[in-house]
């Protein structure tokens, strides 16, 4: 690959790394050492191992995932070749809104020599699917938990966002569609460059069934539902009085804050709605809320970064 290209991608790996130290350190200075001591010790190896564990069930659900929407796109990719382009991506999910994960593209072509373009919106549809994922597991666990006033806002807007990204999914697929982005790629003369490949996309996205599609959200919502069972089995450990429902309500609702505040790997979003959350729902205090928050993130979030960082230089920037 590129020197310029492989500069962008570890200056930004770095400068979110950064960032990420800062919010960290902020977010324990407001806390209780002793206290997140006393609590670190409640957990042991062998439970890190097993939320590691989860954790790889999570990733190799969304690189089931990869693997459908690559073939679909008809990308001539070995699958050892496509494995270590979804992992080395896996180091990206840490860039603004995780949108350094358009990298990928850059991976899948040093190993099949297919245009970046084509591969793009691949990358697109697995934050989507994402996105769909986080919102079946809040959803279905609103439908097992209350929050009196709250629960009703919360599962319409649930409902209204898996609602509107099934639309979206059905509605790339017609011909009116077709015609709608054909109109906007004639407006603008960079697209118009690029029109063949657009559509040629679009075909490949046409042509996956609605079976299929359904297939690829349940893929998503079993995949971060692995890491809701982390939650489930810290809130065990520490003799939270919680089932699983609440486990997926606050994974869920946080991982959407997450996603949508376009910060490196969701940080701050996540953290913050996670600790309010765990604090004034289930009445933790805030270092036992501080402490779950951050074994969760360490055994998904950088457990994922550690791994796309191996990866990556091992097999793309050599």
């Amino acid at each position: 690959m590129k020197n310029e290209l492989l500069e962008k991608i570890e200056k930004g790996i770095i400068i979110s790394i950064i960032l990420s130290i800062i919010v960290y350190a902020v977010f324990f200075f407001f806390t209780d050492w002793a206290s997140i001591i006393s609590s670190v010790e409640k957990i042991g190896l062998a439970l890190i191992i097993i939320l590691l564990i989860l954790s790889l069930l999570n990733y190799a659900m969304r690189f089931l995932r990869w693997e459908v929407l690559i073939r679909n796109a008809k990308i001539k990719i070995k699958l050892k070749d496509s494995l270590k382009s979804f992992l080395a991506g896996l180091c990206l999910t840490i860039t603004p809104g995780k949108a350094g994960e358009l990298f990928k593209a850059s991976f899948v072509k040093k190993y099949s020599n297919t245009s970046r373009l084509k591969v793009l919106p691949i990358v697109i549809l697995e934050r989507i699917f994402d996105l769909t994922g986080f919102a079946s597991i809040l959803l279905i666990s609103l439908l097992f938990v209350s929050f009196e006033n709250y629960a009703s806002a919360a599962m319409q807007a649930s409902i209204i966002i898996f609602a509107a990204l099934i639309f979206s999914f059905l509605f790339i697929k017609t011909r009116i569609c077709r015609e709608i982005i054909k109109k906007v790629i004639n407006k603008f003369s960079f697209l118009k460059k690029k029109e063949e490949i657009i559509l040629e996309v679009l075909d490949d996205y046409s042509a996956i069934s609605f079976t299929k599609i359904m297939a690829l959200i349940v893929l998503s919502f079993l995949g971060w539902f692995f890491e809701v069972i982390e939650l489930y089995l810290l809130f065990n450990v520490f003799n939270i009085n919680a089932d699983i429902f609440m486990a997926g309500f606050v994974f869920g609702f946080s991982s959407l804050i997450g996603l949508i505040s376009f910060t490196p790997g969701g940080i701050i979003g996540f953290e913050a709605s996670s600790g309010l959350l765990l604090s004034n729902l289930l009445g933790l205090t805030v270092s036992t809320a501080a402490v779950i928050t951050l074994i969760i993130r360490l055994t998904t979030l950088w457990f994922a970064v550690l791994i796309g960082l191996i990866t990556y230089l091992k097999y793309i920037k050599k």
